[in-house]
């Protein structure tokens, strides 16, 4: 039998919702074990597997955990910017709570290996990283006062068919969205095109075809401070 460890963030404490990642429940079918302060362990269910993203959201019975012990995570919508001062807060693979202060190393798209086998693989997603993060079952990154930056998910790829896994943070404005979409039509709609898209600096740009005006606007806009075009 395959048994998966993972994270998972509650995100509305009055309907039982759960967010995890993919490599933690990677489908929907099988039987999934909650466990509530080191102690309680009840059972749950997949409402939402994102087709193209690592995430999931699971759905507990509230009426098997008291709410007043629980609280739903305050998602905090601006990104982070490089070197901010945050905290990682997770399990470690023994299992135990750590909460340790990290510094935001970059912000940029995640970039995995093609698989040699047909797997789900993580793209299309700009992930916060973080410097020298702490082996961990995932976790959240958030701000001093406990508002939640991103989820701290782990990504599984193949390469040289063998199986390898690294972890990022999923931006809380992403998650947002997300749930949002559930919270007033009870359901989330995806829509994808069903391509990889990639940034390149301007210098290929410029070789591509990008025009120098375009490029003096993208600079002047004040907000492509990575000198790159999607």
């Amino acid at each position: 039998d395959l048994n998966y460890v993972g994270s998972g963030l509650i995100v509305d404490k009055e309907k039982g919702l759960i967010l995890t990642d993919k490599n933690t429940v990677p489908v929907p079918m099988g039987d999934i074990k909650l466990t509530f302060f080191g102690t309680t362990e009840i059972p749950a269910k997949v409402i939402f597997s994102h087709p193209t993203h690592n995430l999931s959201i699971l759905q507990y019975n509230t009426k098997l955990i008291p709410k007043h012990q629980l609280r739903s995570a305050t998602l905090k919508l601006t990104k982070p910017h490089v070197n901010d001062q945050l905290w990682l807060t997770g399990f470690k693979q023994n299992q135990t709570l750590f909460s340790q202060k990290v510094t935001v190393e970059s912000i940029s798209p995640l970039s995995l290996p093609l698989p040699s086998r047909p797997v789900f693989r993580e793209k299309n997603l700009e992930t916060i990283n973080l410097a020298n993060p702490p082996s961990s079952y995932g976790g959240v990154i958030s701000d001093i006062t406990g508002n939640i930056v991103a989820f701290w998910a782990s990504f599984g790829y193949q390469e040289n068919s063998k199986a390898y896994q690294v972890e990022a943070g999923y931006p809380a404005n992403f998650i947002n969205k997300l749930l949002q979409q559930w919270k007033t039509r009870q359901k989330i709609q995806t829509h994808r095109l069903d391509i990889e898209l990639k940034t390149i600096p301007f210098s290929t740009a410029r070789k591509m075809g990008l025009p120098y005006r375009w490029m003096k606007k993208l600079i002047a806009f004040g907000q492509n401070q990575k000198r790159q075009v999607l």
